[in-house]
């Protein structure tokens, strides 16, 4: 008898439709991650072609009768993927919201300055805007500008917010009277040292032609202070008399809750220079990345500020071709010594940091990562 009834089920229950034993799998993805606002189209494999039906479990989501998803918010949904004849299928949406990421460009510019972050508050902080050292003296030709352009139309930023100059050398600040012309900046910073030159000159009127006023900024100042972003001055100088331009660098300190990056300018080593002046300043200089002094001078990165910072990364902004011989061997030995690891724009173009303040990434644009 039990045979009998065994041999019955195996012949006869496919006949039954509906049943689990004839369906097939909607072959789908099992997961994929969207940022606030994308759409995304559910593409299930099924032959032959039948009505599929859409549902979400979550308003987190929305999807429509065809497969369209859109995210709406931030968190996590289970799209249902129904059909006759078919098993279930589910698909886990997570969806996340980047904009709440600190994203800071370090723009491969040459042997020169430019960084560029959009800040989770939704601010763009723009640091230097120079132009590579070498063709500054007409001995090159390097895409400075060129690079710059490509990562503000890349991110669509028409608004900066925060337009520091570190100090008043070429490879420092030679676009910015582009960047006044062609964006809408609110503010701008420098220290308080003036050149006798027509370009600086020409700078200030092009400040004062968009109704700016240069805010001049000193050791301690905060530029930015909310409770999970903040961006400090570590060093400030006006220079008078004979002393280096360089000394009067404007050097940063940019925090997203547990990450931080210090911007150095060109500031060096000696006793009336930034890296000295940070250090005596009393502020925590701790923090994730370095942007390397004077691109990899030896006067500059000395090892009582390295080991202040104790950098897990160090970026040095360089080019192939330089009259300098930047970066040094010797400042590039004291940063190894530290445990950083170096990246340089010579060999990793722009170079993107993106953090959410607690883990944080590293995106070059050419070349491989260092070991």
């Amino acid at each position: 008898m039990k045979k009998t009834l065994l041999l019955f089920f195996m012949l006869f229950l496919p006949l039954f439709g509906g049943c689990v034993f004839n369906q097939k799998e909607i072959g789908i993805e099992d997961s994929l991650t969207l940022q606030v606002g994308d759409t995304y189209q559910l593409q299930p494999l099924t032959e032959p072609v039948v009505l599929l039906q859409y549902s979400s479990s979550s308003p987190i989501v929305e999807v429509d009768r065809y497969g369209l998803v859109e995210a709406i918010e931030t968190g996590e949904a289970i799209i249902y993927i129904e059909a006759k004849g078919y098993k279930k299928a589910t698909v886990l949406i997570e969806v996340v919201d980047l904009s709440a990421n600190l994203n800071v460009y370090f723009v491969d510019v040459g042997q020169a300055d430019c960084m560029i972050a959009m800040l989770p508050n939704g601010e763009v902080l723009m640091i230097d805007s120079g132009l590579d050292h070498l063709s500054t003296t007409g001995d090159g030709n390097y895409p400075s500008w060129s690079n710059i352009k490509k990562v503000l139309n890349k991110e669509n930023i028409e608004v900066i917010d925060h337009f520091i100059i570190t100090h008043y050398h070429s490879d420092h600040y030679y676009y910015a009277i582009n960047i006044l012309n062609d964006y809408e900046v609110k503010n701008v910073y420098s220290s308080g040292t003036i050149r006798n030159n027509s370009w600086y000159y020409s700078w200030l009127q092009a400040i004062e032609a968009e109704g700016l006023t240069l805010q001049v900024v000193t050791t301690g100042d905060w530029i930015i202070e909310e409770e999970d972003l903040t961006l400090q001055v570590l060093s400030a100088k006006t220079i008078t008399g004979e002393e280096d331009i360089n000394y009067s660098s404007v050097m940063t300190k940019l925090t997203y809750k547990e990450r931080s990056f210090v911007f150095t300018g060109d500031a060096g080593s000696d006793s009336g220079d930034g890296e000295t002046i940070a250090f005596n300043s009393g502020i925590d200089l701790k923090a994730d990345v370095l942007k390397v002094g004077h691109h990899g001078s030896m006067y500059a990165s000395g090892n009582r500020f390295l080991y202040a910072v104790m950098p897990t990364y160090a970026i040095i902004t360089t080019a192939e071709e330089t009259s300098t011989g930047h970066p040094h061997l010797s400042a590039v030995n004291r940063i190894l010594g530290v445990g950083a690891k170096i990246y340089q724009s010579k060999t990793h173009g722009t170079i993107l940091v993106t953090t959410d303040g607690n883990t944080l990434d590293i995106i070059i644009e050419k070349g491989e990562h260092p070991q």
